[in-house]
C-alpha cells in the first residue's frame, strides 16, 4: 500500500491513506484519510510512522522528504532512525 504523507500525494497517482495537516496538500478524495491538527508538537512524518505496525518490519520507501529545508531534513532523518 502507497501512504502519502501530505504533499508527498503530489508525486504519485496511487494514493491509498493520506495523512498530514494539510499545509502542503489536502486529503485525498477517494480512499482514506486522517487530517491532523495544524499546531500539533510531532512531524507529519511521526504521526505516519506511528501507524506502521512493528511487528510487521515492513521496507519503506520514502520520496519527497529531502531537498526543502534543512531542519525539516534533520527531522525526518531522526524520525526514521
Amino acid at each position: 500500500p502507497i501512504m502519502c504523507v501530505d504533499g508527498g500525494r503530489e508525486h504519485t497517482d496511487r494514493c491509498d491513506f493520506w495523512i498530514g495537516d494539510g499545509d502542503s496538500s489536502f486529503p485525498v478524495s477517494s480512499g482514506k484519510s486522517q487530517l491532523l491538527p495544524a499546531n500539533k508538537d510531532y512531524s507529519d512524518l511521526a504521526a505516519a510512522l506511528s501507524l506502521v505496525p512493528a511487528h510487521l518490519s515492513p521496507t519503506l520507501h520514502l520520496w519527497g522528504f529531502c531537498g526543502g529545508r534543512l531542519d525539516h531534513e534533520v527531522i525526518n532523518l531522526g524520525e526514521c532512525a
